[in-house]
């Protein structure tokens, strides 16, 4: 799919590279789409790691060809919401192991007292 096909606000990314170098940038890269203008490609990548709400820009060029898609962005959401209840249940598991071992010390810090 060509850049040209996607509207502002779209979650996209590059499915492969430029056909004539090969470059592999931005491959599977999540980003919004704010529009392209100039033969330039304005975008706003996605990845937590990165500076939010900055605009990058991409040179035209061998970008604007074939080789772009829409990110699977139900998928990722729902990844995401999967591993954050995931990550809930081992803090709480934890939390409640943390809790039972202080339990069982403090009894045998009092059977020791007693002795």
């Amino acid at each position: 799919m060509q850049i040209k096909n996607f509207k502002a606000g779209d979650i996209i990314q590059r499915i492969s590279p430029p056909v004539f170098d090969g470059d592999a940038k931005f491959i599977g890269r999540r980003m919004k789409f704010l529009g392209c203008a100039n033969n330039i490609i304005f975008v706003r990548f996605l990845n937590p790691k990165e500076i939010r709400n900055q605009i990058n820009v991409i040179a035209g060029g061998k970008w604007l060809d074939d080789g772009w898609d829409l990110y699977p962005e139900e998928l990722y959401q729902k990844l995401r919401k999967e591993n954050k209840e995931t990550l809930e249940k081992i803090r709480k598991a934890n939390e409640e192991n943390e809790a039972e071992e202080k339990d069982e010390k403090d009894e045998e810090d009092e059977e020791e007292a007693e002795e």
